[in-house]
């Protein structure tokens, strides 16, 4: 293969090139997959000194911009290559995320994890490293849309990071998880208080709650939830709540009426599902 392409690329990347500009490159050049994966090697060569550089103690100042504009021609380079580059992808994707600003990079820095996020998604049953790119990206996302945007922004965001830790991690692993969110939005562990080891929240709902059930109730609790599928939705006739399962030990509020009798409808169901040994999550 000859070196024009790593040429253009490596004249894109001194000017720091707008992303967009990489990507029109790469559909007038018509490389091949082997290609690409080898100007990637180059470029990696190239700027090896100044990749290398910026983690020595001491060493030489890297200018971020010479870096980031490395890694747009990368990830530009490597998305076009499927299972090939797909896990070299996914690195260069959080590295470049990360090193855009939170002032003059930020649109970039949203588009970029919200691409990683999606990507990875896809790909959780057959990658363990999508799983670690999947739940960081969406953590520093979520991060971001709270901070930038505020709380009703970033809930769909902490809530799907919440579920899927619910759903596909255990013991010590889903301890973990749960506490980083519970230390970056103790907000949303609070609307959460059964899920989150929230001990003012829990001691809230133990002062307020008055639900006494009886015995026949819970029995028959114990025998019903068990035996809904998991994506049902319950509605108890004429109670004004409904209910999704969401794993094989958590159900979320979809609905609870503007209503006395609602309210009353769901605090004693929050405290049967409880009593029965599973998580109710808020809308």
């Amino acid at each position: 293969m000859n070196n024009q392409p790593t040429n253009q690329l490596m004249e894109l990347i001194s000017r720091h090139a707008h992303h967009e500009e990489y990507e029109t490159y790469l559909d007038e050049a018509n490389l091949s997959v082997e290609d690409m994966l080898n100007v990637c090697e180059e470029l990696f060569n190239l700027h090896s000194v100044l990749w290398q550089a910026q983690d020595t103690p001491g060493g030489s100042v890297v200018n971020p911009f010479d870096v980031i504009s490395y890694l747009e021609a990368r990830v530009a380079l490597l998305a076009r290559t499927g299972d090939e580059g797909y896990a070299n992808w996914q690195r260069s994707m959080w590295e470049l995320a990360i090193r855009y600003s939170d002032q003059a990079g930020l649109r970039r820095k949203f588009s970029l994890f919200a691409e990683l996020i999606a990507s990875t998604k896809a790909d959780l049953s057959r990658e363990e490293r999508s799983v670690y790119f999947y739940t960081r990206a969406l953590n520093r996302l979520a991060l971001l849309t709270d901070y930038w945007y505020g709380e009703d922004e970033a809930r769909p965001l902490w809530r799907e990071l919440m579920e899927y830790a619910l759903a596909s991690m255990e013991g010590d692993e889903q301890q973990g998880a749960l506490n980083i969110i519970s230390e970056n939005a103790p907000w949303f562990a609070r609307e959460n208080a059964s899920v989150f080891a929230c001990e003012e929240a829990r001691e809230e709902q133990k002062g307020t709650t008055t639900v006494q059930l009886d015995e026949s109730f819970i029995e028959w609790g114990n025998e019903h939830f068990p035996t809904m599928p998991v994506g049902a939705v319950w509605a108890p006739e004429g109670s004004g709540v409904e209910y999704r399962k969401i794993s094989e030990t958590t159900f979320q509020l979809l609905f609870v009426l503007d209503h006395p009798l609602a309210q009353e409808h769901h605090e004693t169901i929050t405290v049967l599902m409880e009593t029965c040994g599973y998580t109710l999550l808020a809308s």
